[in-house]
């Protein structure tokens, strides 16, 4: 198992395990949804080792351009349908040769976050791990919150 699926799996818990698929093959993976009535979520859509960050973000935000039901906030909202910022997060506990930060979508709403990581799973569907979408607090493995601008 990659050490970016296992951040995802730490992130979601053991439940995941029995609901993401570990294939050898990223297109085959789907997207981990959270319950689409949370009031927080947070769509984790590349974890990284930090190369490159401006085109992982410019990657994040071509697929939030391309529709226009979610707008693009300065701060992770609360409680508001459609309305989303992007997040870039250290990871908590780094493995040797694993994802040190995450490209994230924070959203005020599950449903649209796992909108926004569909729709990004769609974009790039080699990308591996598949987007997770996580309800509520992520503090347990991921840091330091920068909103990208």
């Amino acid at each position: 198992m990659s050490l970016a699926r296992s951040l995802v799996l730490a992130l979601l818990g053991p439940i995941a395990i029995g609901v993401v698929a570990l294939t050898a093959s990223a297109e085959g993976e789907k997207v981990k949804e959270a319950d689409a009535t949370c009031m927080t979520a947070t769509a984790i859509l590349i974890p990284s080792d930090g190369a490159d960050e401006p085109a992982r973000v410019e990657m994040i935000r071509k697929v939030l351009a391309k529709n226009n039901k979610w707008s693009v906030v300065g701060e992770p909202p609360v409680n508001r349908v459609g309305e989303v910022a992007v997040v870039r997060y250290d990871v908590r506990h780094t493995y040797k040769g694993g994802p040190t930060v995450a490209y994230t979508v924070a959203c005020g709403h599950g449903g649209t976050c796992n909108d926004v990581a569909n729709e990004f799973r769609k974009e790039h569907p080699t990308l591996s791990p598949a987007p997770a979408v996580q309800c509520g607090d992520v503090s347990n493995v991921l840091i330091n919150p920068q909103v990208m601008r």
